[in-house]
């Protein structure tokens, strides 16, 4: 009997493993919902959603309909975007109007026009505050404070670690990726003058 257990954890613990290490793809049926399939296009996560993107980091972005107060003491109905993981669960409630893939341990969210960082239990790691967050190194992320979606306005870009702290403070119009080769950034300041800084926003020759 305790053979029989042993090798049902076993079968279990492979099936379970075997799930998590599949390529889950998004697909669409006739109805226009969406849900996940393996590399041999099997149904793993049936479909359920109004829209799905890639898995990454075992977390996928949803879309469902979802009832949301309006302010007025009543309730009416909007799109908006949440996470499952590899079982098709939801550990993110649907409540984001944006929802980008996991890089890592963290991802870009945004409610309303405005942007987040999210830990993988639905944490905001920052204030909704940014107009946009660009991925750009492992340690530091890029985000902007007045930027125009019509492009008008540049807002300034600072950067942000892991834990949402504001590391290099919001003064450049432009910035670029920081060099795996030699951790410093390209920057343009209000001043309009370009040059290089390193992960503390301490100016470096170049």
């Amino acid at each position: 009997m305790a053979k029989n257990i042993s090798l049902i954890s076993l079968i279990i613990t492979a099936a379970a493993f075997t799930t998590s290490a599949q390529t889950l793809k998004p697909f669409s049926d006739m109805d226009d919902k969406w849900g996940y399939q393996n590399e041999s296009y099997q149904t793993v996560i049936p479909c359920q959603f109004e829209a799905a993107k890639e898995f990454s980091e075992g977390m996928a972005a949803v879309r469902n309909k979802v009832k949301v107060p309006d302010g007025n003491g009543l309730f009416q109905f909007d799109y908006l975007w949440g996470y499952i993981n590899l079982t098709g669960k939801i550990v993110i409630p649907c409540q984001y109007s944006e929802a980008l893939i996991f890089l890592g341990e963290c991802a870009v969210v945004a409610k309303g026009n405005k942007y987040a960082l999210i830990d993988k239990k639905g944490k905001a790691l920052t204030p909704f505050k940014y107009d946009e967050i660009a991925y750009m190194a492992e340690e530091l992320t890029a985000v902007n404070i007045g930027k125009t979606q019509d492009g008008d306005e540049p807002g300034l870009w600072g950067f942000i670690d892991k834990t949402g702290k504001e590391v290099i403070p919001l003064n450049y119009y432009k910035v670029e990726s920081f060099s795996e080769y030699d951790a410093t950034a390209k920057v343009t300041d209000q001043n309009f003058e370009t040059y290089y800084i390193d992960t503390k926003g301490i100016r470096v020759k170049k």
